[in-house]
């Protein structure tokens, strides 16, 4: 697994996040905003500031974060996202070489069933993943709260239905604290762990008393981040993982973060080679016999 961060959770200035994101161990990053737009709602010239400061610091993007698809099941709307802000996703993607874009499940209403809108937002993905896959592009949905694609059983109908290689799961285990009874890892994941490409890492605590979630420091929330890092080695994962605070553009929690993502990879990566170590012991203990 390789560590990557969003960049604006740094700071909204690119260098910036790229220089600070370097001191902590950091040679991905995944680009949301910057100075205060949503990409790639950005000009020329931020453009070409990304690609000097990636250039001359030797790191790279892990992926692009631009909101597409949260948005209405409307036709407008719809027509709008897959046209015009795709084609400038697709256009910025290669400019920036990268080739992973996080996209959205639609932002739930009364208009719909769930039936019904999952076979229409199938329907939509699978004429964008025909695009992405022409364009060599990856994109990655992401579960989020309040939308079609919200639940492990929803974005897995909506892969499954899809069913292309360039569509894939970005697994926010985060983002079902609080939205489900269901524990993110390990019940969640079983669901969807065949389709997981790519990874965002935060943490969130619910308040029993109002039965809120709030956002936490890693480490400290109600997921077993330790338990799921080993899980998603053992399953061979071995793309990005993405941490994601959620605390605003602060340096200080984003670094904390990303000291408490490398020690809980560093427990889990221990517990699987404790485990292979104690496997080969007892193979050969049954050799000798």
């Amino acid at each position: 697994m390789k560590i990557s961060i969003n960049t604006d959770a740094i700071s909204q200035d690119f260098e910036t996040a790229v220089l600070l994101g370097i001191e902590w161990g950091i040679e991905y990053f995944e680009l949301k905003r910057l100075y205060g737009k949503r990409i790639p709602d950005i000009n020329d010239d931020e453009v070409r500031l990304v690609q000097k400061v990636l250039y001359e610091n030797e790191v790279k993007l892990s992926s692009l974060a631009p909101g597409l698809f949260k948005i209405q099941l409307d036709k407008e709307l719809i027509s709008q996202e897959v046209g015009i802000r795709f084609d400038q996703v697709v256009a910025l993607a290669n400019r920036l070489k990268t080739t992973a874009v996080v996209i959205f499940g639609f932002v739930r209403d009364d208009s719909h069933n769930e039936a019904d809108a999952l076979r229409q937002i199938v329907d939509i993905f699978g004429t964008v993943a025909n695009r992405a896959e022409r364009e060599g592009l990856t994109l990655f949905l992401e579960n989020d709260r309040g939308l079609w694609g919200e639940s492990p059983a929803s974005v897995y109908q909506i892969l499954k239905g899809v069913n292309s290689p360039a569509l894939k799961l970005n697994w926010d285990p985060g983002n079902l604290i609080g939205a489900f009874s269901e524990a993110p890892y390990p019940t969640g994941y079983d669901v969807v762990r065949e389709f997981v490409g790519h990874l965002h890492v935060k943490d969130a605590r619910v308040s029993k008393s109002e039965q809120k979630f709030t956002h936490a420091m890693m480490g400290s929330g109600d997921l077993d981040w330790v338990g799921q890092f080993e899980r998603l080695i053992r399953d061979g994962y071995s793309g990005y993982c993405v941490v994601e605070p959620h605390f605003g553009s602060r340096v200080s929690s984003s670094r904390s973060h990303v000291l408490e993502t490398q020690k809980a990879l560093r427990v889990a990566r221990s517990r699987v080679a404790s485990t292979v170590h104690e496997s080969v012991s007892n193979f050969s203990v049954v050799e000798l016999q």
